[in-house]
């Protein structure tokens, strides 16, 4: 499966009416880079590198949008099995060591992690 980055679009501003309130604005983060298929997957990327929301289509895929704060659920790890247990590292996300870059092309995310470069 590839997924190739497109420019974000603007999104029309979510304005719900809230009675006796008026109208509330759409809390969404900014986002670094927005990959998506053919198929209709799309991966919105915030600036910190961390997942904020995989889509298919009208459906999100996960359950709970990534924070650009904490990002714990945005993050992605890299678990390893060796004889002395199980260690977990983080790869993708803030608390991931690396570095994030996204343009209109696509994202790349560099690091070195338990001696695995990626």
């Amino acid at each position: 499966m590839s997924l190739v980055a497109e420019p974000r679009t603007p999104v029309a501003e979510a304005r719900p009416e809230v009675p006796d309130r008026g109208h509330i604005r759409d809390s969404r983060p900014p986002l670094a880079a927005e990959l998506r298929n053919r198929s209709g997957l799309s991966i919105e990327l915030l600036e910190n590198g961390a997942v904020f929301a995989i889509r298919h289509g009208e459906i999100l895929v996960n359950q709970v949008l990534g924070s650009p704060v904490e990002g714990g659920l945005g993050n992605i790890y890299l678990r390893r099995h060796t004889p002395n247990g199980i260690t977990s590292f983080p790869v993708l996300g803030p608390a991931a060591p690396g570095s994030f870059r996204a343009s209109r092309h696509g994202a790349v995310w560099t690091g070195s992690v338990d001696g695995l470069d990626y």
